[in-house]
């Protein structure tokens, strides 16, 4: 705060002025920067003057800020672009581009919050999402008395409830799940993600002591098609890959019994070597990228993240996760202990999390503070990892047990005596943390642990030394951790604050742990062994909410049910709180698919396509050059239509705004826009037709055809042609959610072609400048002002000439400038007056005066280059040479940054013809030189 205040200071004691604002991903599409919306690093800002010279550039930081320091007077006008590099070409401008999702914007000078918003069409959510996630259901998944449970469900994010009727496990069920795969088709997953571009679910396999795999064995990855309108499946799930199969990914033999019992304690569990395979073994986490072309999973049993391609299921990279060197609270970390598993993607960069297990801290078995460990070697990290270098960067580190209550070191055996239950009600209550997901809230971060010991246990299983049935503690936990800005990296949360976020609510009854994320478990007090109910997992819904997988989500509301159950719990990222609750699955201890031991895996919000938008601005061209400068105006109230490719139908209209914008969308188009579709766009007949306007646009007709400027290619200049007499656009639509916010029509004045100017001449004479034109034709013009300018795009006025009046013959003028600059080349144009208040310019002349810089080109004419001779006092400086074609229009640029003597210019790729060949500094306009280019 305190850098930012002195830049401010500066800006203001220096009279330096500057255009600041943010670029946002837009994740509910609604055009405005809201909480929960991360900011953007890597957008390129720049800014324009009516004459086309660029004032500044910036690039958005790791928040998506930009400030664009001394670039305009404070209300100088400017125009303002936004261009997204090849590195984050899946961002796309938002929707409601009439608010900030418009890539150019017209502003004064000095300016804030000047914002732009972006989306990714294919991970943004829109409509009603749908909240897919995996459940479990024990024994053989292919034949066993199980086969047919659902293992794949979703509910919708406009379900669930706050307010029960009771206190019923039913109250928390308000609508049937939508049935995606069953236990014989996928068998035991976790992993969940959805491509929007293929309609399609993507789950992992995933290794539990007493829940078998799918058909396809540890290492299946299946994909199902989807359609998210109805909520169904339109087919079978079917295996992508199997992980097994690709280089260096080989994985033991599967434990599980050949039939897994259904009398689950008919296998011992002190010899059962399978429950130190569990989270060491088969696939974590799932993830998908922005873009959509990689899939990405953590192969548990070699502990390498892996890309594959959706597609093809061929591997796109592997990357060992960096186990040595790292430590804990106790010193180095034993490598054998590192255990990655979580994964999430956020701006094109892939995010890995894995915890330290403490297990070589346990020093016997023969007593319980042997067999726990000591709970202070338990330790979370994250890395960011480059996938070109296959650098892991860790960015956050922290002692579990400093933030989160009871876990304890990780087991694999249940020997001696179950030290692990508790005598008085056979609890198996030492949950083992998973750092099992991760994602963001705007720039910050949320963690989510799992407890292992659900995934190695059962419901019906038998203590072994009491001979009673023995259950789980359904344990979890949701953290969050504030991103800081200076170091690129995260900072744990502490007592219930994260950045500038304060939870609110009643915090945990367990002492020294008031948590942010409270809606994650019971808060009443003497609710301990519920205080925490998270299964690990979760998805953002639009920003606002984080969808969390809950073992009994009712205790968020601190009701009792009427049995076990689990489901989804909403929580309030800006508070918190729950704010209501599903369940997905129903029962008593005994009868439900798998009571509290991890009930469920993961979870992917699943939304319809953002919408395509279309439009942009229809503007009074008022040079008539083509382009849109920073003071042109946009004309309001004009009516667009919107045409099928033949242009026979009319799908939809609308009307231009106070600034002329204009909006083509789903709420004006019956259907929508559909992507990969050719339209037409025109301006309705009543105000546009053969070839002119009327109304508000008499004594207009279209500008120049996509004209190149100084800008980006295509975003300020008029897209508009002549077609039958109408002024008409046609384009084509990108892939899914891909606006367009760049269809801009120009309007010129009918007069600007009517005052002909002929031999317009600039002499020098003695210490003056003699200008002297003629006009063959006039028509409505008032006058000419004189304008000279010394420096690129500065131009002054320095005189006024009254027109003639209308006329058919040749009228003569004449102006004398007598006090040229010195020493410099004097550039000078005309701009004609007419009597409605438009305007356009002739063609420049220059006259260098006594000590102007020597300049040339040769040869000329020139077939495929020329030669740039400058004389001992530009050497070494910044050169810029602008060529410029008879019709006025600037077709190529060159920028030298260090000028020799002699400079060689291509001209091979112009066409045959006249050019100017425009000569600056960065301040300093040196010389025009004509230059005849010839095939």
């Amino acid at each position: 705060m305190k850098n930012l205040l002195l830049v401010l200071i500066s800006f203001i004691s220096t009279g330096i002025f500057a255009q600041s604002g943010n670029v946002f991903n837009d994740l509910n599409g609604n055009g405005i920067k809201e909480a929960g919306e991360p900011g953007v690093q890597g957008i390129i800002v720049k800014s324009y003057t009516n004459g086309e010279g660029m004032l500044g550039t910036a690039t958005t930081d790791s928040l998506g800020n930009y400030i664009l320091s001394n670039c305009a007077a404070t209300n100088q006008k400017v125009r303002l672009e936004f261009s997204t590099p090849a590195t984050l070409s899946y961002l796309k401008p938002s929707t409601k581009g009439n608010i900030h999702g418009s890539s150019v914007k017209f502003i004064n000078g000095n300016q804030s919050n000047v914002n732009f918003a972006v989306c990714n069409p294919t991970k943004n959510l829109n409509g009603d999402p749908i909240l897919i996630h995996s459940r479990y259901t024990f024994g053989n998944q292919l034949t066993g008395e199980n086969k047919d449970t659902c293992v794949l469900l979703g509910v919708r994010n406009s379900w669930g409830t706050n307010t029960p009727v009771d206190g019923s496990y039913s109250a928390w069920h308000t609508n049937s799940p939508y049935r995606v795969a069953f236990a014989k088709e996928v068998g035991s997953v976790y992993g969940v993600v959805y491509s929007k571009k293929r309609n399609m679910v993507y789950t992992s396999a995933f290794f539990r002591q007493f829940s078998g795999f799918g058909p396809n064995g540890p290492g299946a990855i299946y994909k199902i098609p989807y359609n998210f309108v109805t909520g169904n499946r339109t087919a079978s799930p079917s295996l992508m890959v199997d992980v097994t199969t690709l280089t260096g990914q080989s994985m033991p033999a599967d434990p599980h019994d050949t039939d897994i019992p259904a009398n689950y304690s008919a296998a011992p569990l002190s010899s059962d070597t399978r429950i130190e395979m569990v989270t060491k073994y088969s696939l974590g986490d799932l993830e998908i990228s922005d873009d959509e072309t990689k899939i990405y999973t953590v192969n548990l049993s070699n502990r390498e993240v892996i890309a594959i391609n959706p597609d093809n299921g061929s591997l796109m990279g592997r990357w060992p996760v960096p186990t040595s060197g790292l430590t804990n609270n106790l010193g180095v970390v034993n490598a054998n202990e590192v255990r990655p598993f979580a994964l999430a993607y956020k701006n094109g960069k892939l995010y890995v999390g894995a915890v330290c297990t403490g297990q070589s801290t346990q020093t016997s078995n023969g007593t319980a503070t042997g067999a726990l460990g000591d709970k202070y070697a338990l330790h979370a990290y994250v890395w960011e990892l480059n996938e070109t270098t296959g650098v892991f960067t860790l960015v956050l580190n922290f002692q579990i047990r400093a933030v989160s209550a009871k876990w304890k070191t990780w087991q694999d055996s249940w020997a001696n005596g179950l030290r692990l239950i508790q005598p008085s009600y056979s609890e198996i209550n030492v949950p083992q943390p998973i750092l099992a997901d991760l994602d963001f809230y705007g720039n910050d971060m949320i963690i989510g642990l799992r407890n292992r010991s659900n995934d190695q246990w059962s419901i019906y299983k038998d203590d072994q030394v009491s001979g009673t049935s023995a259950y789980t503690t359904q344990w979890g936990d949701i953290l969050g951790a504030k991103y800081v800005h200076a170091t690129g990296k995260f900072e744990i949360e502490n007592n219930g604050i994260i950045g500038n976020r304060t939870a609110t609510g009643t915090g945990g009854s367990l002492s020294g742990y008031t948590e942010f994320y409270r809606g994650d478990g019971a808060t009443n007090s003497g609710w301990d062994a519920h205080f925490e109910t998270a299964s690990g997992s979760f998805a953002q819904v639009n920003g606002g909410n984080l969808a969390s997988l809950q073992n009994f989500p009712s205790f968020s509301f601190n009701m009792w049910p009427d049995g076990d159950h689990a489901g989804v719990t909403w929580i309030n990222n800006e508070t918190g709180n729950a704010t209501k609750a599903i369940s997905s699955y129903l029962g008593d201890l005994w009868t439900c698919p798998a009571g509290k031991t991890n009930g469920l895996g993961a979870i992917e919000a699943v939304a319809d396509a953002m919408p395509i938008e279309v439009g942009n601005r229809v503007w009074y061209d008022a040079d008539g050059n083509g382009l849109q400068s920073a003071d042109e105006n946009g004309y309001a109230n004009i009516t667009l239509e919107l045409l099928n490719a033949s242009g026979t139908t009319v799908l939809g209209t609308t009307t231009t705004d106070a600034n002329g914008s204009y909006l083509f969308n789903e709420t004006n188009v019956a259907g929508g826009i559909l992507p990969n579709t050719t339209y037409k766009i025109r301006i309705a007949g009543s105000q546009y037709s053969s070839s002119g306007g009327w109304g508000t646009l008499a004594g207009t007709t279209i500008t120049a055809n996509n004209v190149p400027g100084a800008g980006l290619a295509g975003v300020a200049d008029n897209d508009a042609v002549n077609t039958s007499g109408m002024a008409v656009i046609t384009f084509t639509t990108g892939d899914i959610g891909e606006s367009n916010h760049d269809l801009d029509f120009g309007m010129k004045s009918n007069l600007l072609a009517v005052s002909n100017i002929v031999n317009f001449t600039a002499v020098k004479v003695n210490e003056t400048v003699q200008l002297k034109w003629n006009t063959s034709f006039e028509q409505d013009v008032a006058g000419f002002v004189v304008e000279r300018a010394t420096e690129a795009n500065n131009w002054v006025a320095i005189g006024n000439v009254q027109a003639a009046g209308n006329s058919t013959v040749i009228r003569n003028y004449a102006f004398n400038d007598m006090q040229p600059l010195k020493a410099k080349s004097n550039l000078y144009r005309l701009k004609i007056m007419d009597t409605d208040g438009s305007f356009h310019y002739s063609e420049t002349r220059l006259v260098k005066m006594q000590g102007a810089q020597n300049i040339s080109l040769y040869p000329n004419p020139a077939k495929s280059i020329t030669n740039l001779s400058l004389p001992a006092s530009l050497q070494g400086q910044f050169i810029q040479v602008q060529m410029v074609n008879a019709a006025g229009k600037v077709v190529k640029k060159v920028q030298i940054a260090s000028a020799n003597s002699n400079e060689t210019i291509v001209v091979s790729d112009l066409a045959t013809g006249m050019y100017t060949f425009t000569i600056q500094t960065k301040t300093e306009l040196l010389q025009t030189l004509k230059i005849q280019v010839i095939k």
